[in-house]
């Protein structure tokens, strides 16, 4: 038997086609004749006298003679008759896909023989570079490693002593009762450095507040914003203004608080109407 393939290819839809021409009986004696010329050692071939093939079919002689010329007649088959009466027939599709599978099983064999040279080029190459790796290793292992900063808590003291050289008041049991009942973490990470935290609350005390504070936040009614709007307009008035209050400067008090008040419309508007209320009502005593 050639080839290490125990199986054969079979497909369904090339059989109808290409067994069509022929009778019943010509379909039963060439898918036996193709088995056989897969087990032969020449595959894709069977030489066989004539009676070997009577014996293959299980056919008197005279069937036998005619399934062989309805091979040869439709094409399904090369016929030969050789001088010693073997007749011998060949299958052109199992040829050809054998020797297409004998000659990839060759490539292959002559890659690996090619490249085998380059194959203990590179297993050489690879034991210096893992020699080289264990010697790493080794030099690491036996360097000192450097401590790693742990992190201490500070004192309250400390913090307030770091804030004035910086220039920032700051309470520092303040800060250090922030960060104790957070487990002085930011965030989810670690605090690494105190002193880059406190530098963090410096920057935030002297940045300006300009996101409008949202209405979603307040747990109070209409009226309690309402009233928080009229006493920070009337405190922003007296503390500007000695003497009588026009209305430019009512407008100049709405206009600097209506980023704050914006997501609450409405409300400037009706403290206005009040504050002008309560002072006609003075006015009238």
């Amino acid at each position: 038997m050639s080839g290490k393939l125990p199986w054969m290819k079979f497909y369904p839809a090339d059989w109808s086609q290409d067994t069509a021409p022929l009778s019943l009986a010509g379909r039963g004696a060439w898918i036996t004749i193709v088995c056989a010329m897969w087990r032969s050692e020449d595959r894709g071939k069977l030489s066989l006298p004539l009676a070997g093939f009577c014996r293959l079919l299980g056919a008197s002689e005279a069937e036998t003679i005619a399934a062989l010329e309805e091979l040869s007649v439709t094409g399904i088959a090369s016929r030969v008759t050789e001088a010693d009466k073997k007749v011998t027939l060949t299958c052109r599709r199992m040829v050809r896909e054998f020797n297409s599978h004998r000659n990839h099983a060759l490539r292959q064999q002559r890659y690996r023989e090619a490249h085998q040279v380059d194959a203990q080029v590179t297993g050489e190459k690879s034991e210096v570079r893992s020699q080289k790796s264990e010697e790493d290793k080794n030099k690491r292992a036996q360097a000192p490693r450097s401590l790693s900063r742990k992190f201490m808590k500070p004192t309250a003291e400390q913090v307030t002593e770091y804030g004035r050289q910086i220039g920032f008041k700051l309470d520092g049991q303040t800060f250090c009762d922030f960060y104790e009942s957070k487990g002085w973490v930011i965030g989810k990470s670690p605090m690494k450095s105190w002193q880059a935290a406190v530098k963090t609350w410096k920057r935030r005390e002297h940045t300006p507040m300009t996101r409008p504070i949202p209405r979603k936040s307040y747990a109070e009614s209409k009226t309690v914003i309402r009233d928080r709007a009229v006493r920070e307009i009337v405190l922003s008035l007296e503390a500007s203004k000695a003497g009588a209050v026009s209305n430019s400067d009512y407008q100049d008090a709405i206009t600097a608080m209506s980023d704050k008040y914006r997501d609450a419309p409405g409300t400037l508007k009706e403290a206005l109407e009040i504050i002008k209320g309560r002072q006609r009502s003075l006015v009238k005593v």
